[in-house]
């Protein structure tokens, strides 16, 4: 007899967040494509290094034990590669998987620079990859993919050790970003799930589940080119066309602009869980 708790938890879950059914998932994550990857196109050829300390997360999974010499890794949604980078100086090997084909040329782009050749870096979407092995740690980390009880499921089944997920928590928010989609009346569907969701879903599975916690500010000066060039292809997946986008921001430009810039500010808190594959 299924949990009704647990069966609650779900229901609540998808209602705020409105992932929808794979196909839709995936239908969602077309319209997404094309602005993730006019980012990662100007990463391509650019030099980079690995990071001079740990970050938290990485930091935590060492403490913990369970980042180590002898772990496998599989990252899922590893975007540009930040995480596997850094894992792969501490670990034995990584996959790491993004359904965005330039995201992963520029992680093996990386790869080479830094002579790193214990990561794996495919092409495909979490919904299509069908693991032939277990990973000692999947890792997840913003990634809209791990949405529901059935992909958290999916992570234990190819973790024959920890699954961690590093996520949001309520309080962050991008200043500009948040008062342009409050004016326009655009509520986003299928965005990162939220710290707490994932928590009371695993709690009531049973799980014991670890959570290490961080926030980071950061400010930004924005001239009204630099508003137009980033949210010009950002309007653009909730159906705004462009010239109407355009001219939104240079009115969204004027009327917060001081001596000719914008000030945005940005605080992202986030939270780390990890627990013990069943």
């Amino acid at each position: 007899m299924p949990d009704k708790e647990l069966e609650r938890l779900c229901e609540k879950w998808e209602k705020q967040y409105r992932y929808g059914t794979v196909e839709q998932r995936k239908e969602r994550a077309k319209l997404w494509e094309p602005y993730y990857s006019s980012i990662y196109k100007k990463q391509l050829g650019c030099p980079y290094s690995h990071r001079d300390h740990k970050s938290g997360t990485v930091e935590q999974l060492v403490s913990a034990g369970i980042l180590n010499r002898e772990t496998t890794v599989l990252d899922i949604g590893c975007g540009l590669g930040a995480y596997s980078l850094e894992m792969s100086q501490y670990c034995k090997s990584v996959l790491a998987l993004d359904s965005n084909r330039i995201a992963i040329d520029v992680l093996k782009d990386r790869c080479a620079q830094n002579k790193v050749n214990s990561i794996e870096a495919l092409s495909i979407a979490w919904e299509d990859y069908l693991p032939q092995r277990k990973f000692n740690l999947v890792f997840s980390s913003m990634c809209p993919a791990i949405c529901n009880l059935q992909e958290l499921l999916k992570m234990e089944v190819f973790c024959s050790g920890y699954c961690v997920l590093l996520t949001v928590m309520n309080g962050s928010y991008e200043k500009c970003r948040k008062k342009m989609m409050q004016e326009l009346g655009i509520v986003p569907e299928g965005m990162i799930t939220e710290y707490g969701v994932y928590l009371s879903v695993l709690e009531q599975l049973g799980r014991e589940v670890s959570a290490y916690k961080e926030s980071f500010q950061s400010g930004r000066i924005l001239t009204a080119d630099d508003l137009i060039e980033q949210y010009v292809p950002y309007l653009r997946i909730f159906g705004i066309e462009d010239d109407r986008a355009r001219s939104y921001l240079m009115d969204f430009f004027e009327r917060n602009q001081e001596d000719g810039k914008l000030y945005d500010e940005s605080k992202i808190n986030t939270a780390l869980l990890y627990w013990k594959a069943e």
